[in-house]
């Protein structure tokens, strides 16, 4: 199970690069490897490499293998109905849509996606007997995985002008659109970022959900160790705010902000033990403004 995982995180890697071919190679390993819980995802992920190539037929087999293993997996239906419009099957393209259109529980994000692919089906209806180019491919062969790039980047690009509500809405929905495409490096990346905007937004149990989520992928990751740190610090979990910095001290020995974490919290501890209140004069209120603003957020990464 390791080694196929490893093969999907080398094949996400290649995705992200827009090197398809190398990617649908990964992505072929982890599925000879790994016939259980996950393969689904893998023929999903292989399927959106051959989309992007423009290998429609290839696209439609691993999207209908992918559907016949979890029939509950929108994307595996959204890459069919792509593969089938660009082909001309129209019809079998439509009545997957209205097959997903009564799905309980879909996303904002695939309900988004689901509304697009019926635009562009109905667009393609109406051109069905003007002139047909495979070379010229419907605006339907996009992937989720592209878009949850692009919402990162605009996740960033307002953090940066300290736009916090706005880059929370727009990695929120780039964690639900990199999510379906099993991109879990990325979705982590992005976790880790929108605890920045809790951060700056002062909702210290937010950035210790966001800061969990990155951990459980990225374990030992310095920047979400500090961030929960001073989250817990901030509602006086002193113990776990303590433990969070020692162990981003193990990752980076130099940082000043978990060195002079790690020592306020070690007095607050020891008051907590003598019993007594201690204001400390590095509390988060005067050290943590001009400390958080170095922990910049993650640039995308292709």
């Amino acid at each position: 199970m390791d080694a196929a995982e490893d093969a999907k995180s080398l094949g996400n890697l290649a995705f992200q690069r827009k090197d398809y071919k190398q990617a649908i190679s990964q992505y072929t390993k982890a599925i000879d490897i790994n016939q259980d819980t996950s393969l689904h995802v893998y023929y999903s992920n292989r399927s959106a490499c051959h989309l992007a190539l423009k290998e429609w037929e290839a696209g439609l087999e691993d999207a209908s293998k992918c559907v016949a293993i979890n029939g509950n997996f929108v994307k595996g239906h959204f890459r069919r109905i792509v593969a089938l419009s660009e082909l001309g099957r129209l019809e079998e393209a439509k009545a997957i849509i209205e097959m997903v259109q009564q799905m309980d529980g879909l996303s904002s994000g695939e309900m988004v996606d689901l509304a697009r692919l019926e635009e562009t089906l109905s667009t393609a209806e109406a051109q069905e007997e003007s002139i047909q180019c495979s070379e010229c491919p419907l605006s339907s062969s996009w992937d989720a995985g592209d878009l949850g790039f692009e919402l990162k980047r605009l996740g960033n690009q307002a953090f940066k002008v300290g736009h916090f509500d706005e880059a929370v809405s727009h990695y929120s929905e780039a964690i639900n659109r990199l999510d379906c495409e099993g991109l879990d490096d990325e979705v982590a990346v992005v976790h880790n970022n929108r605890a920045a905007c809790w951060q700056q937004l002062g909702d210290h149990q937010r950035v210790i959900e966001d800061c969990d989520a990155t951990l459980r992928v990225l374990n030992g990751n310095i920047k979400a160790l500090i961030r929960r740190g001073l989250a817990h610090e901030a509602l006086e979990m002193y113990q776990a705010a303590h433990d969070d910095m020692t162990a981003a001290l193990r990752q980076e020995s130099r940082s000043t902000i978990a060195s002079q974490a790690r020592g306020r919290l070690q007095k607050l501890l020891k008051a907590r033990q003598d019993e007594f209140v201690i204001v400390a004069p590095d509390s988060p209120s005067a050290e943590m403004g001009p400390n958080w603003s170095t922990l910049d957020i993650d640039e995308i990464s292709i």
